[in-house]
């Protein structure tokens, strides 16, 4: 850059907007650091979610195995006084997730400096076994954050090259001083200008994607057609006399997985903003803002920095599972972990979910969910044995015989004899309902409130699946039926003898 003469010089080296501001020439490298960009992408994403699912279910593992196997006696045993509650529990150690000593292991998350350290160790500090994970994860970047960050960094540059002019202009720093000023800040905001277009670019991708609103435009019409479908119906309802069953199985299977499906894509976030005063504290009012768009979408990849990743010989990396309902509505990027499912057992099918039998509240859906299949299948006559076998191959765990078959035999002894005693009285039910006509427009809560109000003592959410797919079948049937033709029973198998 050319020597200042005069305050005309100076004039000329102030930019009138950041748009006529110019790079550094190519021969005059920039002095400025420039740090890796968080918007590059991360080749190994894959393996550190991977690390990171690991950490995560080996702490869960061995902070359910502590619980079950040191807290369990001592918070469950009401008349006990705490002294000796206390003692049971310096008593009790437990086991490392791998050498199985009773040392324990040490699970911790630290947050210092926009990073996560994630530390796992066995607890013996003189002797230790192999495990060891250890390992940095910088904190999530948002695109619009950082975009936002960008450009309050310009405007504060902008404001230096103004006051720079300024300083010179009243004799504060000489003319030279402040040609490296200007080239410092010109080297400064190119950096920040490059870095804005490419944050800019990646917002418009997230907020306005061309693709999602051509799609979001034509699920709108499809929503219309499909209402304007429903009035068709409706109108022949009260015209034809048509069943109004139509008009609600319209609303059931077609409007209502449209509308959720479109209030999903149109509002796929929503978040209450807190309106603050000028002294930063919190106004009685709040601001509820919608996006088309998740906050997911908007966060960049990270990149781990592993220290040590040594599992032991007794632990098994889980394999990260989607269950298939979910496929379609889990991104591949998303970063929330409620629809993540992890597995152990290399053998078990690839979309079934592992359970913990030991867990009574699990053990319990199992015994529940195959009571009701062997119901609809009409297999009552299953044997024990048959029984422990199916369980085994559906849900992936080995030995239910010797740790739960006296829990599953006095299961299903209790249930099928009390699926016998109440069989007559729902079909009896059932039946009376399509002689008054309920039949079409009966719901489960209907069935179970009759049968409760007869049987006070039997819990009837047992057979839930089973009394509604009576009802469906029934239903179907009734329909296929002339209007000159009697109502029949319903046709349901009959219960073994118990």
């Amino acid at each position: 850059m050319e020597n200042v003469k005069n305050m005309d010089d100076i004039e000329d080296l102030e930019p009138s907007s950041l748009s006529e501001l110019k790079p550094l020439e190519e021969e005059e490298p920039s002095t400025i650091a420039k740090e890796p960009s968080p918007l590059e992408a991360n080749p190994n994403e894959s393996l550190d979610l991977d690390k990171l699912n690991t950490f995560y279910y080996l702490k869960q593992k061995y902070e359910q195995d502590k619980k079950e196997r040191c807290n369990k006696f001592a918070l469950e045993k009401e008349e006990i006084s705490w002294k000796m509650k206390r003692a049971y529990f310096t008593s009790k150690k437990p086991k490392c997730i791998n050498c199985k000593r009773k040392v324990g292991s040490l699970f911790t998350i630290k947050h210092t400096d926009g990073f996560r350290n994630f530390l796992g160790k066995c607890g013996d500090t003189v002797n230790p076994c192999e495990f060891h994970i250890e390992f940095n994860m910088p904190s999530v970047v948002r695109i619009d954050l950082e975009h936002r960050k960008i450009l309050k960094k310009l405007n504060e540059l902008q404001e230096s090259i103004i006051l720079t002019k300024n300083k010179v202009i009243f004799g504060m720093l000489d003319p030279a001083g402040a040609v490296t000023r200007f080239d410092e800040l010109n080297a400064e905001i190119a950096v920040n200008i490059t870095e804005l277009e490419k944050y800019s670019m990646k917002l418009l991708e997230v907020t306005n994607n061309l693709i999602k609103k051509e799609e979001l435009s034509n699920k709108i019409v499809e929503f219309n057609e499909n209402v304007a479908e429903l009035n068709v119906i409706m109108q022949k309802c009260v015209v034809e006399g048509e069943p109004i069953k139509k008009v609600v199985d319209y609303l059931i299977d077609i409007i209502e997985p449209s509308a959720e499906h479109l209030s999903e894509m149109k509002y796929a976030t929503r978040e209450i903003e807190k309106v603050l005063d000028t002294q930063g504290k919190v106004e009685k009012e709040y601001k509820y803002h919608t996006f088309e768009y998740k906050l997911s979408d908007l966060e960049l990849p990270t990149v781990m920095e592993v220290k040590h990743f040594e599992l032991g010989n007794n632990n098994s990396t889980p394999e990260l599972l989607v269950p298939e309902e979910d496929k379609d509505k889990t991104q591949p990027n998303a970063k929330t972990r409620k629809n993540r499912r992890l597995i152990v057992n290399p053998n078990k099918p690839a979309n079934r979910t592992v359970r913990n039998l030991d867990n009574p509240m699990d053990l319990n859906y199992i015994m529940n969910s195959l009571l009701q299949t062997l119901i609809m299948e009409d297999r009552l006559t299953i044997t024990p044995r048959e029984i422990f076998a199916e369980i085994e191959t559906k849900y992936g765990v080995n030995d239910v015989k010797s740790k739960y078959g006296k829990i599953i035999k006095e299961y299903f002894g209790k249930y099928v004899s009390i699926w016998t005693s109440v069989h007559e009285d729902i079909m009896e039910l059932v039946y009376n309902m399509a002689l008054n006509k309920e039949i079409q427009s009966v719901s489960y809560a209907m069935v179970e409130e009759q049968l409760t109000n007869k049987h006070s003592d039997i819990e009837f959410s047992v057979f839930k699946k089973v009394i509604k797919e009576i009802i469906r079948r029934y239903v179907t049937k009734l329909e296929s039926l002339s209007s000159d033709e009697d109502i029949p029973r319903p046709d349901w198998p009959n219960p073994p003898t118990v």
